[in-house]
């Protein structure tokens, strides 16, 4: 069996596969990594795979010291896809990562691949599997303490979907600044990329994605395990 972990921003994600097939999946938060060994004990592990955002990955490498073969992937690593990109050593992994998942959906095809996490990451892989770059902007939560702390009036909220496009309220008008700046970010990249490239699959992933898919209407894939799929995808194709 192998593992592939996701280390994001504010979450870690591991799961366990035999070949294609994931077997068992655990999320946990930065200050949980103690729930990480219990979940592993389960399985014996012969590899790992790893993608991450994260310059010190200590507390994650002691957990997984016992397993033998251990890769961080990078813009070095034997992809099979081309990285299109003016600085691939800039280019965050969980980009490359969920285009290679991208891949594993829809291979030779088209595909704009939305992540929306911490940061929003918009990104194009074409059908010829090259990786022709994108956006990283501001996430949901991101968006409103930044309007909160660059301000001096205006106060901090949580997060919000409300369906009425007009904040009737400072706090609706925040949320919905927040929530429809993000969805109309979308769309529009979306409708950018879609008048150069027809046929094109768009992919949702990250935490935020099933408040915008529905928006976003029925042709949209929301795949929760991209990366780790993409992990995993590169790990049989190596092997």
């Amino acid at each position: 069996m192998n593992l592939c972990v996701d280390i994001g921003n504010s979450k870690v994600k591991m799961a366990v596969y035999k070949g294609p097939q994931m077997v068992d999946y655990i999320k946990v938060m930065n200050n949980e990594f103690d729930q990480l060994a219990p979940f592993l004990g389960h399985y014996s592990i012969k590899s790992a795979v790893l993608s991450t955002v994260r310059k010190d990955n200590t507390a994650i490498m002691e957990t997984i010291a016992h397993i033998e073969s251990i890769e961080f992937i990078t813009h070095e690593s034997t992809l099979p896809i081309k990285l299109n990109y003016e600085t691939p050593h800039t280019l965050g992994i969980d980009r490359i990562t969920a285009a290679l998942g991208a891949k594993s959906m829809f291979d030779n095809e088209n595909c704009i691949i939305i992540d929306i996490g911490t940061c929003i990451t918009l990104d194009f892989l074409s059908g010829k599997n090259i990786f022709e770059g994108g956006n990283i902007s501001p996430g949901m939560r991101m968006r409103l303490r930044a309007m909160h702390e660059m301000t001096s009036k205006l106060p901090h909220v949580e997060d919000a979907y409300n369906e009425e496009l007009l904040g009737k309220s400072t706090k609706m008008a925040l949320q919905n600044g927040a929530f429809y700046g993000i969805y109309f970010e979308i769309l529009g990249f979306i409708q950018e990329i879609e008048q150069k490239h027809p046929h094109v699959k768009v992919i949702l992933t990250g935490g935020g994605a099933l408040e915008f898919v529905e928006l976003l209407g029925s042709k949209i894939f929301v795949h929760p395990f991209l990366i780790l799929d993409g992990l995993n995808y590169l790990n049989e194709n190596n092997a």
